[in-house]
């Protein structure tokens, strides 16, 4: 059984600043339980979400960027 989050309801323009921290503080908790701490570079962009300057989509793929660079 997956998890289905519908995306729309993540928007900034569809949320409150204390609401997008909510979700950072639930998604990070959820991370911790695996033991993965959020890198600082994660938390940075995170940031950025909750004051309202980047998408979820948009730092989903800078952290995959990041990730694959990493890699190399």
């Amino acid at each position: 059984m997956g998890l289905f989050i519908d995306k729309e309801k993540l928007l900034i323009k569809n949320t409150t600043r204390e609401q997008r921290q909510h979700s950072v503080d639930q998604a990070i908790t959820i991370g911790s339980l695996d033991s993965l701490p959020a890198t600082k570079s994660a938390m940075i962009l995170l940031q950025k979400y909750i004051d309202g300057e980047m998408e979820i989509d948009e730092i989903q793929n800078e952290i995959i960027v990041n990730h694959n660079k990493y890699l190399e």
